[in-house]
């Protein structure tokens, strides 16, 4: 299984201090074209210095038709339209986005199955024991404090 990531929970995972843990748990992640030119150079830098496994898909394989459909009619940026876009072909994926529009979109059409996040990803952490729930509250207050728009978390519900 596939886990497509946007450019709002990779830019979540970077400020948390978290995203090499976050991304070598031995799951197959994903990003496309958008979300690495959306991203900061220093993100990108950093996922190649460190060796950071993260697949890297190329635009045949994003719908051009879904990805427009989403970017002009749903009004979502160009990295949530091609997490979302590539979910509709891969159906064994399962969509990462921080984007409350997006999570909306992608709950409704695919199911909440299909839908996870930074959170989501930081619980993953914690219930594998890879990291404390400290550990996750804590990155979870820099993305935070960085601008994440996030839900309300305290320690506990990291256990």
């Amino acid at each position: 299984m596939i886990r497509v990531l946007d450019t709002s929970v990779l830019i979540n995972l970077f400020n948390g201090q978290v995203i090499k843990t976050a991304l070598s748990n031995g799951q197959i992640y994903a990003i496309g074209p958008s979300v690495q030119q959306e991203c900061d150079d220093d993100i990108l830098q950093y996922i190649y210095d460190e060796n950071i496994p993260l697949k890297h898909l190329n635009d045949d394989s994003i719908p051009a038709d879904a990805y427009i459909n989403l970017k002009t009619k749903m009004n979502l940026g160009s990295g949530e339209a091609e997490c979302i876009a590539y979910g509709s072909i891969k159906t064994n994926s399962i969509l990462y986005s921080d984007d409350k529009k997006a999570r909306n979109y992608i709950t409704k059409v695919f199911g909440e199955n299909r839908l996870s996040g930074s959170i989501g990803i930081l619980m993953e952490l914690s219930k594998m024991g890879i990291l404390t729930d400290k550990e996750c509250f804590e990155a979870y207050q820099k993305m935070i404090k960085a601008g994440a728009f996030l839900p309300a978390m305290t320690q506990r519900d990291f256990k």
